[in-house]
């Protein structure tokens, strides 16, 4: 067998590593810097990769080849006579019989028809993105109270009306001897704390106007007890977790105006209608009024798009000074 085989169209190379690795390959992009497409450990380190006349494809004296490429390790390679070894155009590895019956086949022409259309619908929306036209500086609330909040990684905002924030704490589930008089600086410090017994959940509960914001560093109670909160008022909930997921709900006495799970974020980046809820419209006149999904989301000193909507749904208006001073807290392990 040829140290590596081409595929006529000279995109895809098949090459047996000498660290006995059978490497499907493909150079991406002008600079001629390859991409792993298909790989199997086959054979010995140095050993290289043969078709004997008796039609059994070998690495060195290992027989096994046909067996490894396809994951069936109970054939017998023996009972198969292979005729040839194709690369194809569209990137599948075949195995060919004499009579051209397929033997076996990568499959990974569907593989690479699925990132190419990844990759178009990436590059689609990136130049969308680039088109649109920045916010006009100060059209949006001031954003230097969330700076304060040092919110790193995940973390959760729950916006609930007309009760205190003992009551906000108590529904997110804390116990009432955790609570206590603390300031925003002691919670984070504490959000970023390990114990033995297991990573600190911490909340603060910060009073504005008639609506109290639950804030919670590292945290995600609010994700599970929005609903709960809810109760015969209103709650809004923001999660946002490691990876930039995002939940934004929105519950009217434990029920679901409009929710946007982890999985909408195209939704709500474009300021369409959720998914979920009773009235999947409810958000939209508010990202309309920031302009969510006609303006770019990366330029700019503003607030995230669904912590701006939350306040303009609660009507309120955080400043930094909300923040200073002691508020309701919690500290404690486990939820």
């Amino acid at each position: 067998m040829a140290d590596s085989i081409v595929s006529p169209n000279g995109r895809y190379t098949l090459t047996h590593t000498l660290a006995a690795e059978t490497l499907l390959h493909t150079s991406t992009d002008a600079t001629g810097k390859d991409r792993r497409v298909w790989s199997r450990s086959v054979g010995e380190p140095g050993a290289a990769l043969s078709l004997g006349l008796d039609g059994v494809l070998r690495a060195g004296t290992d027989s096994t080849v046909l067996q490894r490429w396809t994951g069936r390790f109970l054939l017998d390679p023996m009972s198969f006579v292979i005729s040839a070894v194709v690369v194809r155009n569209e990137g599948d590895v075949v195995l060919l019989a004499k009579d051209g019956t397929i033997l076996f086949d990568s499959r990974t022409a569907a593989e690479e028809a699925r990132l190419a259309k990844l990759q178009r619908d990436y590059e689609h929306r990136e130049a969308t993105e680039k088109a649109k036209p920045e916010r006009p500086a100060g059209s949006g609330m001031a954003a230097d109270w969330f700076g304060l909040l040092d919110l790193r990684g995940p973390f959760t905002i729950t916006w609930v009306k007309q009760i205190d924030g003992k009551e906000a704490l108590l529904r997110l589930g804390a116990d009432p001897t955790a609570i206590s008089a603390t300031t925003y600086d002691d919670i984070v410090a504490a959000a970023y704390t390990n114990t033995d017994d297991g990573p600190v959940r911490c909340a603060v509960a910060v009073p504005i106007d008639d609506w109290v914001l639950v804030i919670e560093p590292c945290g995600i109670a609010g994700m599970d007890r929005g609903r709960v909160m809810s109760e015969e008022t209103q709650a809004i909930v923001y999660h946002e977790g490691f990876d930039g997921e995002r939940l934004f709900a929105w519950f009217r006495d434990t029920e679901p105006v409009a929710v946007y799970q982890e999985d909408d974020s195209d939704l709500l980046g474009n300021g369409a209608p959720a998914r979920e809820g009773a009235n999947p419209k409810a958000m939209m006149p508010f990202m309309k009024q920031i302009g969510l999904g006609v303006y770019r989301e990366d330029a700019g000193d503003f607030l995230p798009p669904p912590v701006e909507i939350g306040c303009l749904i609660a009507d309120i208006v955080p400043r930094l000074e909300h923040f200073a001073g002691t508020h309701s807290g919690a500290v404690f392990v486990t939820w």
